[in-house]
């Protein structure tokens, strides 16, 4: 997968520095454990949300915090898959942090509207070496200021 627009990112940001020097506010969207660490590591391939991805996100690169909280119930992944990532945030202690950054191609419908109508594609994606620690999470995309 072509990682142009998040070396990008990561270079005027500084974000290569090793104390995370940031700069600015960045988008960051929220994803409840385990699925935010399956998004920065390429697992989960699309992010079901009921709404759609407001066009002015679609492509620009967005940090992916992990909730304070696992999710309670599983939903549509391999629970191999679903308890290693669980297990490993647990381990590692990845709650209330900024994991890494993804891209976000174009809002599709999502072919099991039961639980999401719509999915966003992940076009690009990292995870930080050493997740940013102790940021307080908000619902939507919000922006984080430091």
């Amino acid at each position: 997968m072509e990682q142009g627009i998040i070396k990008e990112f990561i270079r005027v940001n500084h974000l290569d520095a090793p104390d995370y020097a940031l700069r600015g506010y960045f988008d960051v969207l929220t994803v409840k454990q385990p699925y935010a660490s399956m998004l920065v590591s390429g697992v989960k391939k699309f992010e079901c949300r009921n709404y759609r991805l407001p066009e002015k996100f679609v492509s620009e690169p967005i940090l992916i915090h992990a909730g304070a909280n696992p999710l309670a119930v599983k939903v549509e992944v391999n629970e191999g898959v679903y308890n290693y990532f669980l297990n490993r945030a647990k381990n590692e202690n990845l709650f209330g942090c900024i994991l890494g950054v993804v891209v976000f191609g174009e809002t599709e419908l999502s072919p099991c509207p039961t639980f999401y109508q719509y999915r966003w594609p992940v076009r690009e994606y990292l995870q930080f070496t050493e997740p940013i620690r102790d940021i307080r999470g908000q619902q939507g995309i919000w922006k984080l200021v430091l």
